[in-house]
């Protein structure tokens, strides 16, 4: 039983864990919301498209990736857990 309850443990780290990277990459919004603004302030037309087109391709890669990792996290940490009780 010992052993199940460590391998459900590191699974559980897992999941989370992946959950937890994939959400970090939200700095990288922040990042190009600021190039973005900097570059409004310097009416720089060229940099203002190149960062609304870097910010619409990469969102909804970002999105999806997230999504995917909650719903692993979800069904192993709520729905097992939850069939559990």
């Amino acid at each position: 039983m010992i052993g199940d309850q460590t391998l459900m443990d590191n699974t559980t780290w897992t999941v989370m864990n992946d959950i937890e990277e994939s959400f970090s990459h939200v700095v990288y919004f922040e990042f190009l919301i600021n190039q973005l603004q900097d570059a409004i302030v310097d009416e720089d037309m060229k940099a203002i498209n190149n960062i609304s087109t870097a910010l619409s391709s990469f969102y909804p890669i970002y999105n999806a990736n997230f999504d995917k990792k909650f719903k692993v996290a979800w069904d192993h940490v709520v729905k097992e857990k939850t069939y559990e009780y």
